[in-house]
């Protein structure tokens, strides 16, 4: 009886893995091997982080798996999130000191100091262009953004975390809101 049952586990469990399909299967340079975020478009268009250390790539696929744009930035990071908006908006955070966004034409241009700790917040259109970022940092703590959504409105909801390199982040202390455009509209400690 317990050979019959091997043979019928031995069976099933070969169907499964028989049986599993993949459309694509993006396989990235290797300064992009270290996967961070995804999110799809309502077109099932996929965004992805990838890199690490000091290197964050920010790509668009299409549902072929085919690159339609990347967007470059250099700099020591952490704390990598995305998110897209129904028009097709790309929303980017992470949490750093200074990032530098390679253009077209092969242009760095900085957001932030070196003094500067904390999270930056940008919004990319459809085609990859920079609309705007949003750089967060108070006087004296570090703001960490924990998670971030997008309202149908294309509003932004921050949730934010205190921190320093003394003080450990983690819990959730405040909500930011910020319009359209990446001005702030409120900040409520919770």
């Amino acid at each position: 009886m317990k050979q019959v049952l091997l043979i019928f586990l031995f069976i099933t469990n070969y169907q499964v893995l028989i049986g599993q399909t993949f459309d694509w299967v993006y396989e990235g340079r290797l300064e992009e091997k270290i996967g961070e975020a995804i999110a799809t478009d309502k077109e099932n268009n996929v965004f992805s982080l990838s890199g690490g250390g000091s290197y964050l790539n920010l790509s668009k696929k299409n549902s072929e798996g085919e690159i339609l744009w990347e967007v470059h930035h250099y700099g020591k990071h952490s704390r990598p999130y995305i998110a897209i908006d129904r028009e097709g908006n790309c929303f980017i955070s992470i949490f750093t000191t200074l990032i530098y966004i390679e253009n077209e034409e092969g242009i760095k241009e900085s957001f932030g100091k070196v003094s500067d700790l904390g999270g930056i917040l940008f919004k990319y259109t459809p085609d990859g262009k920079l609309l705007w970022h949003y750089h967060h940092n108070p006087t004296i703590y570090s703001d960490v953004i924990l998670a971030f959504t997008v309202d149908t409105l294309a509003n932004v909801y921050l949730g934010v975390s205190i921190g320093n390199e003394n003080y450990q982040t983690g819990v959730l202390t405040h909500i930011k809101k910020l319009d359209s455009d990446g001005k702030v509209l409120w900040d409520k400690f919770i």
